[in-house]
């Protein structure tokens, strides 16, 4: 896994989280600025920030109460913004789906939610309009 932090003015003593990334996911280390810095974990250079954040993660994954979220500084687009603030909302030891993140952001940004894929209307589904007329059609009385 790949941490990366942030220090300087605006930040919090000892900088914050501004990224990680699986080792080898489809977007690894997307983002992260090509001058940054690399220190393995417990390097004297190692950002307070990056020392608090592996300490969560090993009681996360070990699956303890990690406690606070460490100081995060996330930048992105302000859909991702959306997402990583309802991220933070999930209970630990619970779940949702990104379908409800979506629509939890919509109904906040009073925009629809996007339109679930469309599937050829079912036999029982189908209205009159949409039939043959001789499948739709109601005998008539002689």
């Amino acid at each position: 896994m790949t941490l990366a932090a942030a220090t300087g003015e605006g930040l919090p003593e000892g900088g914050a989280v501004v990224g990680a990334w699986f080792d080898g996911q489809k977007h690894d280390r997307a983002g992260l600025a090509d001058g940054a810095l690399t220190v393995a974990a417990g390097d004297a250079d190692e950002p307070a920030a990056l020392a608090a954040a592996r300490a969560w993660l090993e009681c996360y994954f070990a699956g303890e109460d990690p406690g606070p979220i460490p100081a995060l500084a996330p930048t992105g687009t302000a859909f991702q913004q959306g997402v990583w603030a309802r991220l933070r909302t999930i209970p630990r030891g619970q779940t949702t789906t990104y379908g409800r993140i979506a629509a939890d952001l919509a109904a906040a940004t009073a925009a629809p939610p996007p339109p679930a894929p469309s599937a050829p209307p079912s036999a029982a589904t189908r209205s009159a309009s949409s039939c043959p007329a001789t499948a739709c059609s109601a005998p008539t009385a002689p």
